[in-house]
């Protein structure tokens, strides 16, 4: 979604049947009235949690009486009122259920909430290379270096050609739709994933971390924070959890696992500065069992567990990993990891709102 779109275009776009459909609206019609969720919440008669909830997707169908006070706090048209009780009622029907391609974990492909099966190696293989350099092409010699390791076969290319039309089956078997499948289409170099953003996970994780970043440099921290909120929601695990190494290692998994890491150190920043450090401690302490030697993670767990008053687990966190660096690397704790190890000490952190 780009900046100019206006919250009545959002309301218009997108399948109303998916999940979180109706908070992302709302929230846009939010900002558009330019109320912070306090505001709006205190207006509409509802408790900020409350709203916070609903535009998260935690609350699909809120009540008809909340969604006409928002309405009127919000000074919506009919048709926009109109358009979210719409979105409360309706769900995606199966003939228009869209496939969507998951890789931020283990490899999913979904059609609507059904999932597709995708058992052979060899297509999981493919799937997951196209999925993850999409919407760059996979070259020939990745693709066959990711199918065949340990050195392709003499009739590799005839092969290639064969997988490449069993993927083309599984992300469309026919049948009725409102919105063009996924395909894989030909490139002078290789193959090429033809999906659009909302059909992948990731392609939803990179709009709303880009979108966090603008609200960030707004400043807009409680907005950001929001958007950041969705996108992390989007990740069950490093990309391509169940995949072989030659497709974990690749380096646009890296590069795509290094944005998850990006996310996470602004979304922990921003709960610092929200006063909302709890809401980050267990995204933190599920990313330094992922990253167990990334020292920025580390420095804001300690920061966020020292904020909720956890002194004592945020002080065994820094000891765990000056022990784990000395041991593994020789090193010593980098001076972000001793100035975050300091402010426990010292006291010097934003403390937690309970409301």
């Amino acid at each position: 979604m780009s900046e100019r779109t206006s919250a009545a275009e959002l309301s218009r776009g997108g399948p109303s049947g998916e999940p979180g459909a109706f908070g992302l609206r709302l929230q846009a019609f939010r900002r558009r009235a330019g109320l912070s969720q306090e505001a709006a919440a205190l207006r509409a008669g509802i408790s900020t949690r409350a709203l916070r909830d609903i535009e998260r997707g935690r609350v699909q169908r809120p009540q008809t009486r909340t969604i006409q006070h928002l309405a009127e706090v919000l000074e919506l048209t009919g048709g926009e009122l109109a358009d979210l009780l719409a979105v409360t009622r309706t769900g995606p029907s199966r003939g228009a259920a869209r496939p969507r391609l998951l890789i931020l974990g283990p490899l999913a492909l979904q059609r609507g909430r059904v999932p597709v099966p995708v058992t052979s190696p060899m297509l999981r293989r493919l799937l997951g290379l196209l999925a993850l350099k999409h919407p760059e092409p996979s070259t020939q010699r990745e693709i066959t270096d990711t199918l065949w390791p340990s050195g392709p076969p003499s009739s590799h290319q005839s092969l290639i050609h064969t997988y490449v039309s069993q993927v083309r089956r599984l992300l469309d078997p026919g049948g009725p739709r409102t919105a063009p499948a996924p395909t894989v289409v030909r490139t002078p170099t290789g193959y090429l994933l033809q999906a659009s953003r909302s059909q992948t996970d990731l392609g939803h994780f990179d709009e709303l971390l880009a979108q966090a970043e603008r609200l960030h440099r707004a400043p807009d921290p409680g907005a950001a924070y929001e958007s950041l909120t969705q996108a992390l929601r989007w990740w069950r695990g490093p990309v391509l959890a169940d995949a072989d190494p030659v497709l974990r290692q690749h380096p646009a998994a890296v590069v795509v696992n290094e944005r998850r890491v990006k996310a996470v150190l602004l979304y922990a920043d921003t709960a610092l500065l929200l006063h909302r450090p709890e809401e980050a401690v267990p995204v933190l302490w599920s990313m330094v069992n992922t990253e167990p030697l990334h020292e920025g993670l580390h420095a804001r767990l300690i920061l966020t567990l020292g904020s909720c008053g956890e002194q004592a687990a945020a002080l065994n966190v820094f000891s765990r990993l000056r022990d784990r660096l000395d041991k593994e690397l020789g090193i010593a704790p980098s001076a972000e990891v001793r100035e975050a190890h300091l402010r426990v000490l010292r006291q010097q952190l934003p403390r937690a709102q309970h409301p």
